[in-house]
């Protein structure tokens, strides 16, 4: 069975999650553009790359591109598992803490939180293999209470969370160690755009 959004009804704003409901097959994943230049609209910052250590030898990191990828491949993962919809967006959060609440460790994470029915075994055995067969590495990793999927892909990570009809998908990329300071000000937002 798949997952399959609907949209909430039009009649006035709401703040609810939209609702799911579970159809008789999967659907096939439709794979979206590796590209990341055709992508319309993304925002390019140059002066979010962070300078490399002068012994590591590494270009430069753009932050930008890290985020675009997580929401590709967090978009990709959503309709594999059967979550049609189109809304969400990648923010950074603290991936690590070096002590004394320095935060020096950030990492794209994409969240989707809907409500759906909890799968049962089966459900969750071809969501899973869903996934394996479009290159996550992992599987169930627990049925009661709650159904939990974990997968890893390409340095990123998929945590799928089923509890109390509500279903959380979090896709993250590997911590990226960018300094205090960067870090500070991503997580404040300061490069956002709205």
């Amino acid at each position: 069975m798949s997952i399959t959004a609907m949209q909430p009804p039009a009649a006035g704003p709401t703040n609810a999650r939209p609702h799911l409901r579970l159809l008789p097959d999967l659907r096939p994943s439709t794979s979206l553009p590796t590209d990341l230049t055709t992508i319309a609209g993304a925002p390019r910052h140059e002066h979010l790359q962070p300078h490399p250590l002068p012994s590591s030898g590494r270009r430069p990191l753009d932050l930008d591109t890290v985020r675009i990828e997580t929401d590709l491949l967090a978009r990709s993962a959503s309709r594999t598992v059967g979550i049609l919809a189109t809304w969400g967006r990648s923010r950074w959060r603290a991936a690590g803490n070096s002590g004394a609440g320095k935060v020096e460790t950030i990492a794209s994470t994409f969240d989707v939180c809907v409500n759906a029915p909890t799968p049962c075994l089966d459900v969750a055995r071809r969501i899973s293999d869903r996934l394996a067969a479009d290159g996550w590495m992992g599987g169930i990793r627990a049925m009661t209470p709650i159904v939990r999927i974990d997968g890893v892909r390409d340095g990123y990570h998929l945590r799928l969370v089923a509890t109390r009809r509500t279903l959380a998908l979090r896709v993250s990329s590997a911590p990226i160690v960018v300094g205090e300071k960067l870090a500070q000000q991503v997580l404040d937002g300061l490069y956002e755009e709205e």
